[in-house]
Formats: structure tokens, sequence, C-alpha cells
């Protein structure tokens, strides 16, 4: 995967900074850019044209393609959503256990569409993202992924990206948190009992403490 350094101008291929690997294009702009470890693509990925223009937003989890993938066409308008479990497209999973998990959770997400916002709310799907022009790692974005609920085959999926911003956040995670802890920022929910759900809500507590403080909502 990481073979082929240099083009033939001499421009850089990719290089890996830490855990990110960043991809580019011949003229220099970046390509693709997102967590590499042990070998492997996780978390959230970027990939961009040639132009610096955004073209893909999507989850990996041990190489492979899992939760909320868009695509953008060249107005930047959204042309594509698809949810994937495993590498493969996911459907909605028609299980009372599950969407009862999904509704506990999302609300306690609710909570915090005001100052956020809900961009996916349908077919067993829900993301809220804090759309705010801010520049990250010296990028500019329009909008910041905060946190999402996906249902899977046999499982709740709970998105939590503020774990990418400051890997310490994990500190205060529970034990029976972090045991549910797939990849970088996946959890993998299929029971939840009252424990569990205020530790969810208190991590999402301090992760909107820790984006309002980084000037992100």
């Amino acid at each position: 995967m990481l073979s082929n350094e240099v083009y033939k101008n001499g421009q850089k291929t990719h290089e890996l900074k830490d855990n990110k690997l960043i991809y580019y294009f011949l003229n220099g702009k970046v390509k693709a850019e997102g967590f590499f470890e042990n070998g492997q693509m996780e978390g959230e990925w970027c990939f961009y044209r040639a132009t610096g223009q955004l073209w893909q937003v999507g989850n990996f989890v041990g190489g492979k393609k899992n939760g909320t993938w868009v695509r953008y066409d060249k107005k930047d308008k959204l042309e594509y959503r698809e949810t994937f479990e495993n590498d493969k497209k996911s459907s909605y999973a028609e299980n009372s256990n599950l969407k009862e998990i999904f509704q506990r959770i999302k609300l306690l997400m609710n909570k915090y569409e005001d100052p956020l916002v809900a961009k996916t709310e349908a077919g067993g799907r829900y993301e809220l993202w804090s759309v705010k022009d801010v520049v990250i790692e010296g990028r500019k974005k329009n909008e910041v992924y905060f946190a999402g609920l996906i249902i899977q085959k046999n499982y709740v999926g709970f998105y939590f990206m503020p774990v990418y911003t400051d890997v310490e956040i994990k500190n205060v995670f529970s034990e029976e948190l972090l045991k549910l802890l797939k990849g970088k920022s996946c959890f993998h929910i299929k029971k939840l009992d009252k424990t569990l759900e205020k530790q969810v809500a208190d991590a999402l507590e301090t992760g909107f403490v820790l984006y309002k403080e980084k000037n992100w909502i």
C-alpha cells in the first residue's frame, strides 16, 4: 500500500506523520488523508479531487468501510450517502432491542442539537455535526462531525469523533464503555443498561465541552 514513494517529478506520493497517512496528487495537493494504524486505514478518511475540493468522507474499522460514507459533486452538493458494515452496504436492522438502544442514545444526543445540527435522521442512522467554518490541522472545513448512531446487523454503532481531537479523552471513559470500543472511535453496543447509558451521556458532555474549548461549535 505504501510503495512508490515519489512521482517522476519528485513529488511525494504519500507521507506518514505519527499515525496519520497523507496521499498526494502529482501536483502536490492532498489526495486523501486519515489515520493509519497497524498497517490499516482507521477512523475518518477524507478524499479530495486534484483541485483540492473535498470529494468523499467515510470511516474505516480495521481497513474496511464501516459507518456512513458521503460523496460530494463538483458544486459541493451531496450526491451520495451510504452505510457500510465490513465493506458491505448495510441495511436497516429490524431488531426491536437495537431500535430501543438506538432511540435511548439518540435521546441523549438530542440535547446537543442546538447548536449542533442533525444531518441524518432516517433509516437507523443519526448524526450530529457542527456547521461552522473552522481550520483543523491547517485545513479549512465548514463542518465537523461530532457523533453518530447506526443500527447494524447485531449492534448499534456509536461513533464518537472527539477521540480524534484528544486521545486523552479516553481516560474519562469507564472500563465498561472502553470494552465496546472497536478501532479508533466506534463503540459496538448490543446491550444498554443504566450504567452504560450514563457513561455514554458523560462521554457526550465531555466531547461537547472539548469542541467548545477548541471553538469548533
